[in-house]
């Protein structure tokens, strides 16, 4: 997200709603909370309005400084019901499978309902990953915010599947305040490294007993409409890269990122050459990306990771790795 998008209006009113409850019944004014940020009345009352990024954030930023609360990026997740997502929460129900509606999350809630965030989405080993990535600097509201999209992830998780079945993981070590909310979140573990909600792989293809594919086609049109009205500045590889998740069956080739874009595959290749890189780039990227993870976070010898990567032979896999780091594989795993 660049420095320009701050001031455009992107960040749903619901969600601003949702904030100020959350200070009323911490004892906060709402009058004192909104002054000199620009938000009227009028705003509040229409049901699609949206307010700067920046803004946002300074009413964030108040409301955890005046009400002391560190714990209401929690709450505030823990509230953020289907509904409050708009057409996001209604396209999640819509599709067939739990694999479909994590897909679709993945591609429009960073574009439409959650600038700020990558979300990307893979298999490692037993685990479905859905991994949360910040593309601005939020500074002191940092952690806030995680606490606030990850417990929000898992929310969304549990409506198609059980609160039990979700994992989240957090970067940070365990905060005092975590005590207060263990009965009310899913099982979650601190200090991983990474910013994650997981959930046991087998689940993704559980069909949804709401799926409609007229609603599903309905909705994506309409994010499609909505992420064409913000008019944030184009991340467009950040969304093919979310797209390159490694699968079984390795990465996904051009011509299938281009259907889930819904563009014909010349254009794919014309709007990345516009960003100054090539497809097969971003190929690489996401190899090397998971070669990291691969190597640092799971005990798959060289060879099962040259597979899973799509390498035919894992010598190859050694020197394109050398050649994209500098280093050798065994040289990653052993620091």
């Amino acid at each position: 997200m660049k420095v320009e998008d701050l001031s455009k209006p992107t960040v749903a009113i619901t969600y601003v709603l949702l904030s100020l409850e959350l200070a009323a019944e911490r004892g906060l004014a709402r009058e004192s909370l909104l002054k000199d940020l620009g938000i009227s009345a009028r705003q509040l009352q229409q049901a699609d309005a949206r307010i700067p990024f920046l803004a946002y954030g300074r009413l964030c930023a108040r409301i955890l400084r005046l009400s002391g609360d560190a714990a209401i990026g929690y709450e505030f997740g823990l509230r953020s019901t289907l509904t409050v997502h708009g057409f996001m929460g209604l396209g999640l129900l819509a599709q067939r499978t739990v694999r479909e509606s994590v897909e679709f999350a993945t591609e429009f809630a960073p574009r439409v309902r959650s600038p700020g965030f990558n979300l990307r989405h893979f298999v490692d080993g037993e685990d479905a990953v859905i991994d949360l990535t910040a593309t601005v600097q939020y500074g002191p509201l940092h952690q806030y915010a995680i606490d606030m999209q990850l417990v929000s992830v898992a929310g969304m998780l549990a409506q198609t599947l059980t609160p039990q079945d979700v994992t989240i993981w957090f970067d940070c070590a365990e905060p005092d305040h975590y005590a207060r909310y263990r009965e009310r979140l899913p099982t979650v573990r601190f200090g991983m490294g990474a910013n994650q909600v997981r959930f046991a792989a087998s689940l993704l293809d559980r069909p949804l007993v709401t799926a409609n594919a007229v609603t599903a086609e309905l909705v994506r049109k309409q994010c499609e409409r909505d992420s064409l009205m913000l008019n944030v500045a184009d991340e467009f590889p950040v969304h093919v890269r979310a797209l390159l998740a490694n699968h079984d069956l390795g990465y996904p080739d051009l011509d299938t990122i281009a259907a889930r874009l819904h563009i014909s595959s010349r254009t794919l290749k014309r709007r990345l050459q516009q960003h100054g890189v090539s497809f097969q780039q971003l190929v690489n990227e996401a190899r090397q990306r998971d070669a990291v993870r691969l190597l640092k976070e799971t005990s798959l010898s060289i060879e099962q990771i040259a597979e899973q990567l799509g390498y035919s032979e894992a010598s190859n896999f050694v020197r394109a790795f050398r050649r994209m780091t500098g280093r050798t594989p065994s040289e990653v795993r052993a620091r």
